[in-house]
């Protein structure tokens, strides 16, 4: 807005100056507040969903699974969604600005804004259902990687971005993305209070937005159904699904579960060969192989076992994976459902209401990243837990954060670190590692990586399923056994 504070038409309602009083408390007080936190929320959200993205592609599946490509694409739309909200209300055109706090921007910039940040919030909704739905395909109807990833996954990217596509197209033909009271988004008509009296297609002077702009209830209509009732509904009736499948194959194979990856006699026995005594320990070579065997036939035994039980155990571990998400978009999304839904009936929504509303909204970034995380950090803790350290959950945090970004130190065999290891040692061990006891470590863990690829972790993580701690107590023991139990994880020079 600029210059002539006066209108120039005698039908006009109000003068601007009139305007600029009677709204003043609401552009500086409510609407400032919101402006403020809603940009802080969707920073917030971005951080998340960029380091969601770093993660993935720092993981060894990177790119190569129907799950990190999925969630690649929610964190992508995150990105998209929160980003334009970032900018503390800058980017409202200034024709608004007697009622936005910071309005800055023109209406080109505004209907950037709305077609990005719709974009990508509609995008998101979707890929949240096509998450759900992969997941439903992995427990329910038991399809393998390789089947979903050609035959469902096109779907599962398609369809989100045909219907972005046709709703994006749609808005801007129409001439939709507008905004009244703050936040360029999709609305039925662009009405603000200096227009109150002229027909639509009127320019009021000092002003540069028609009056009228973008009439379109029907559409608007439509739009507001599809984001409110649709990915709710298909989110619940699949997550329905997946529990009443987990269930049912719970109540079929009930006699396996816990005995699924025990580790019987002769897993035993292939560990006891490589002698015990750790004054006779065999050589690394020797172990190493004996770890490769055991491995094998745990992968062998796991594949077996969960094509005769369906892997009840790890469909649960899914399944709460599957929950955790579908929580990530309730508890973002839930409060604009609502107020949405109020909106519409002409209740008015309570200003406590709109807070929580205004913070949520962007956040469902923050959470998929905490959900995709959480394994991660209940990993680095149990880690923690063996070799006697007792770590907040704070702390494991950050540990699994900076493993799981490449940015864990290397400076392991520290001067510090073979004192306290020196002090600890009987006669009868070692001192600090040798340069050939990290080799060995080295060697160890790069098999383990290799043989855990023949296990389906990603279908049934071993974070969340208790069995695979005793495959982690039994590997732990094989490291004893070739003498790198007091060897650092990284083995670093000095």
């Amino acid at each position: 807005m600029s210059g002539n504070s006066t209108a120039t038409t005698a039908t006009a309602t109000y003068s601007v100056e009139d305007l600029t009083r009677w709204y003043a408390g609401y552009k500086n007080g409510l609407w400032k507040n919101i402006t403020i936190l809603r940009s802080v929320s969707s920073i917030v959200s971005v951080i998340f969903s960029s380091l969601l993205i770093a993660l993935i592609f720092k993981s060894k599946d990177r790119l190569s699974t129907t799950y990190h490509r999925l969630l690649l694409g929610m964190a992508i739309s995150d990105i998209l969604f929160s980003l334009p909200m970032a900018t503390f209300g800058a980017m409202d055109p200034t024709d608004l600005s007697y009622i936005l706090w910071n309005a800055r921007g023109n209406q080109a910039i505004c209907t950037l804004h709305g077609f990005v940040s719709k974009t990508g919030g509609l995008l998101s909704l979707c890929y949240t259902c096509s998450l759900i739905l992969y997941y439903l395909a992995k427990v329910k109807y038991r399809k393998t990687e390789s089947f979903i990833r050609y035959k469902l996954e096109p779907f599962f990217h398609g369809l989100p971005f045909l219907i972005v596509t046709v709703i994006g197209v749609v808005g801007l033909v129409n001439k939709n993305y507008n905004t009244v009271y703050g936040g360029c988004t999709l609305t039925p008509v662009y009405d603000p209070p200096h227009c109150e009296g002229l027909e639509d297609g009127t320019v009021r002077e000092g002003f540069t937005i028609p009056c009228g702009r973008g009439r379109n209830k029907s559409f608007f209509g439509w739009y507001s159904s599809i984001v409110l009732m649709v990915p709710p509904f298909i989110i619940i009736i699949a997550f329905g699904m997946i529990y009443w499948s987990v269930r049912e194959q719970e109540k079929k194979n009930g006699r396996y579960g816990a005995g699924t990856l025990n580790l019987g006699a002769s897993t035993a026995s292939s560990s006891n060969d490589n002698g015990r005594d750790s004054n006779t320990r065999g050589s690394a070579r020797s172990s190493i192989g004996s770890i490769r065997s055991t491995l094998s036939s745990i992968s062998s035994r796991f594949r077996r076992n969960s094509s005769v039980v369906g892997n009840d155990s790890n469909s649960r571990a899914v399944m709460h994976r599957a929950f955790a998400y579908a929580m990530a978009y309730f508890t973002t999304w839930i409060w604009a459902l609502i107020g949405e839904i109020m909106t519409m009936l002409k209740v008015n929504v309570p200003m406590w209401y709109g807070y929580i509303w205004t913070i949520m909204i962007p956040l469902q970034g923050m959470f998929n990243f905490l959900v995709y995380f959480h394994p991660m950090v209940k990993s680095a803790g149990k880690k923690a837990s063996r070799e006697g350290k007792d770590l907040w959950y704070i702390q494991a945090f950050g540990k699994a954060l900076l493993k799981g970004l490449g940015l864990e130190g290397c400076q392991c065999c520290t001067k510090k670190e073979k004192k306290s290891q020196s002090a600890t040692m009987t006669e009868d061990t070692s001192a600090a590692p040798t340069a050939s006891t990290c080799r060995r470590s080295s060697l160890f863990e790069q098999v383990l990586e290799e043989e855990k690829v023949d296990i389906d972790i990603e279908a049934a993580p071993k974070e969340e399923d208790d069995e695979f701690s005793t495959l982690d107590q039994r590997l732990e023991e094989e490291k004893v056994n070739i003498g790198i139990d007091a060897a650092p994880e990284d083995c670093g020079s000095d």
